[in-house]
């Protein structure tokens, strides 16, 4: 078996566990940084753990995935909608939106000084992550703590444009 995907396969593994608290460690190892170095894992790992078929048993990983986006964003490991868009992709529940819209004030989904160093740089648009937009949306515009919103449709890879935030 070729080593690459044999090593991706150990990792998103804990993801796919029926066993809860193996599911709780995979999370958790997410908050460290050097676990976070191979971004499609990573987000795959994600899509699996709040699959719609394990969503109800995953909306409590909705919370402590906000509070680690401004992390995220500032050593620019992982792209702050991929990483939300890998979170709420399969959660559909009035309880989940609940979450998102609550936790609006401490969302750190923009800042000032985008990640500087991401592998997707060269201006290259974001790929549209429809049910992280349709989630947000819900919560009506992003509220950011400096009064900013987003437009997810004119965000670049490169950075954000000036006309991206009101």
């Amino acid at each position: 078996m070729n080593p690459d995907r044999k090593a991706r396969l150990q990792f998103v593994v804990r993801a796919l566990s029926s066993d809860p608290a193996e599911r709780d460690r995979f999370f958790a190892s997410l908050a460290d940084v050097a676990n976070r170095r191979h971004e499609p894992w990573v987000l795959d790992g994600l899509r699996y753990l709040h699959h719609p078929l394990r969503a109800a048993s995953a909306v409590k990983y909705i919370d402590p995935s906000l509070k680690l986006l401004q992390e995220i964003q500032q050593t620019g490991d992982i792209f702050p909608t991929h990483w939300m868009g890998a979170t709420l992709g399969g959660h559909r529940s009035p309880e989940s939106a609940a979450i998102v819209r609550d936790s609006r004030p401490r969302a750190a989904l923009v800042s000032r000084s985008p990640a500087p160093h991401h592998p997707l740089g060269g201006g290259r648009p974001l790929p549209r992550e429809p049910e992280c937009v349709s989630a947000l949306m819900e919560a009506d515009d992003l509220a950011v703590p400096d009064g900013l919103t987003l437009d997810l449709d004119s965000a670049t890879a490169s950075g954000w444009p000036s006309g991206a935030f009101s």
